[in-house]
Parts: C-alpha cells; sequence; structure tokens
C-alpha cells in the first residue's frame, strides 16, 4: 500500500484563492470591456441626436424666417393701403390685391371660390366668400 501525500489544508486554499483572483481579473476585464462598449454606442447614438436637432432647429429657424418675412410684407401691404384708404383683399391661399378707396358698398367677380378678407381704412376687417356669379361685399 502506498501512501499518497496529500497536500495541506493551507496549500487548497491558496490554490482556490489564486483560481479565484485570477476569475475575478478576467470577469473585471469583460465588464470593463462591455462597459466601454455600450459608453462608445452611447455617445454614437448622442451624437446622431445632436446632429438630427441641429438640423430640425435649422429647417424650423427657416421656416420662422420666412414667416416673419412674409408677415413684414403682408404688414407693409396693410399699411400702404391703409394710408392711401384703399381695401387690400387676401385670399386664403396668400394673393392679394389692392383697391382704390371706394365709397358704399361694391361688387368683386369671384376668384375660384376662394375665401378672403378685406382690409380697408377703418380697423375692422370685412369677410366675405367669393362663390356665385357676382360676390357682393358690405363694409
Amino acid at each position: 500500500m502506498s501512501t499518497k501525500l496529500l497536500p495541506s489544508p493551507s496549500t487548497v486554499y491558496m490554490n482556490d484563492l489564486d483560481a479565484f483572483l485570477e476569475a475575478y481579473k478576467l470577469q473585471r476585464a469583460r465588464d470593463d470591456e462591455e462597459r466601454r462598449k455600450v459608453k462608445q454606442d452611447t455617445n454614437a447614438q448622442i451624437a446622431a441626436v445632436k446632429e438630427l436637432l441641429q438640423s430640425e432647429i435649422a429647417r424650423l429657424e427657416s421656416q420662422i424666417d420666412d414667416i416673419r418675412q412674409r408677415s413684414a410684407e403682408r404688414i407693409a401691404g396693410i399699411k400702404q393701403c391703409h394710408d392711401s384708404g384703399g381695401l387690400l383683399i387676401r385670399t386664403v391661399d396668400h394673393s392679394s390685391l389692392s383697391m382704390p378707396p371706394l365709397r358704399g358698398s361694391f361688387s368683386l367677380l369671384p376668384h375660384n371660390g376662394i375665401p378672403f378678407k378685406l382690409y380697408g381704412s377703418s380697423s375692422r376687417r370685412i369677410f366675405g366668400s367669393m362663390q356665385g356669379p357676382q360676390a357682393k361685399l358690405l363694409r
């Protein structure tokens, strides 16, 4: 019968500790790598969203500038008509027609049935609709 030397309990404990530390280091390295990947993906998504938002902001600013320009033109036309005592007819499709000062009631020919607003020398608006053979407008 041969006798084998069994390792001492302290040797077994040290081997287990070394294996545990090695496994811990490997897991830590995997976790660090995964965190780096997640951070890179997140930064890429943030950059894409920023770019998208910047392009959307630029588009909206352009629309705002167009609206401001059209409003300024519209206000200038109304003021010019108001100062001359005439009327400005503005249809819903943003076309307009200036008219010299008129007295009493008057008639307009229809313009494809498009609703319109009249701006006169008084501060009130006259609303109507160009429908039928001739549209009557009363102040």
